[in-house]
């Protein structure tokens, strides 16, 4: 991430101001000319040698991003931190169902580098654990920098529609960051997103 130094930030807010109300009963009230808005919760997790999760469940209106989750140590445990993602996502889902709640999970990944430092999850484990939580109506977002997302991405069974190449040049990460916060569930990004990113 330190290639893009200071970006990293304003990318990380652009794309948490984009998610907000972005559930289906958002959009439906949206639709009607009404201003009721469904909050739209987040768990942050940073990772590189050491995975974080510094921001769990947080309404994203409350969600107040600090400068020291973005800073780089090295290393990239994507796949492990991935999972627990998924873990931490399956508790919430779970615990909406049980209250008669529906909830739907968008779940975004942003690295620069391939995983070098996972030591729980293989590729796998990681292209099984999403297919369940895709035929269960969940949408992955992958994002990378100095690597082929598509590639990537399908390396974890993420479709290539649902993955964005993230260029180096200045304003490239808070693009992707803004058309992953509006991406369509169905069609994934556009010619137009890819360019800008």
């Amino acid at each position: 991430m330190r290639s893009f130094g200071d970006e990293t930030m304003g990318a990380l807010k652009a794309y948490v101001d984009g998610i907000r109300g972005k559930t289906a009963e958002a959009q439906e009230a949206q639709d009607e000319g009404l201003s009721a808005e469904t909050p739209s919760l987040l768990t942050l997790i940073t990772f590189d040698r050491e995975i974080d999760v510094v921001a769990r469940n947080v309404s994203t209106t409350e969600l107040v991003i600090q400068p020291a989750w973005i800073t780089p140590r090295g290393s990239t445990a994507l796949r492990d931190a991935l999972a627990l993602g998924v873990s931490i996502a399956d508790e919430e889902e779970k615990k909406l169902k049980l209250q008669g709640k529906t909830c739907e999970v968008f779940v975004a990944i942003f690295t620069d580098g391939s995983d070098n430092a996972s030591q729980k999850y293989s590729p796998k484990d990681i292209s099984e654990l999403i297919q369940v939580r895709k035929d269960r109506g969940w949408d992955f977002t992958f994002l990378a920098a100095n690597q082929n997302a598509v590639t990537s991405a399908q390396s974890l069974n993420i479709a290539g529609k649902d993955a964005i190449t993230v260029g180096k040049s200045r304003g490239g990460m808070l693009m992707a960051m803004k058309s992953a916060s509006r991406k369509c569930k169905r069609s994934g990004f556009t010619p137009q997103n890819r360019m800008s990113a």
